[in-house]
């Protein structure tokens, strides 16, 4: 009896303290995650015809790829670093998050900025490199260099 008197004692000890771990801690959003489930180029302007989201892409063009959530200066971003499969290159894409008006856990996803190899570049670059991640995921190719290659050849 005193076994379980104890054994109750605790479960309650517990539960009171991950309750109250719960409610003292500060929720934050997964901003990584929502960028990873992000699919842009869907359109028919593009002429993709696979679709995938930007994890699944990214994973099968970037070495042990590393994501992040960050908060600076109340905007919200996702960074990605690693490097490209392929070619061993290093770099680090940053996505903006814009929340979307009146929609709870809605955002404009952008890609911001791209530093490659230390070449620190814009929206543009970043935009480009997320584009031949998904040609080369649209034509089954092993890196994005092949991808390129076959389109200058």
């Amino acid at each position: 009896m005193a076994r379980k008197s104890v054994s109750l004692i605790l479960a309650g000890i517990l539960a009171a303290s991950m309750a109250f771990a719960l409610f003292s801690c500060e929720w934050t959003y997964d901003y990584a995650a929502t960028v990873r489930s992000y699919k842009p180029f869907q359109g028919e302007e593009f002429g993709f015809t696979k679709s995938g989201d930007c994890g699944t892409v990214t994973d099968k063009y970037v070495d042990s790829p590393e994501w992040k959530s960050r908060s600076d200066g109340g905007i919200q971003y996702a960074d990605l670093k690693g490097k490209l499969k392929g070619s061993g290159e290093e770099f680090l894409m940053t996505f903006r998050l814009t929340p979307v008006e009146g929609e709870k856990d809605q955002f404009l996803v952008e890609p911001h900025s791209l530093e490659f190899d230390g070449d620190p570049g814009g929206a543009e670059e970043a935009t480009f490199l997320l584009y031949y991640m998904y040609g080369a995921y649209n034509g089954g190719f092993d890196s994005v260099q092949d991808f390129l290659d076959s389109a200058v050849g």
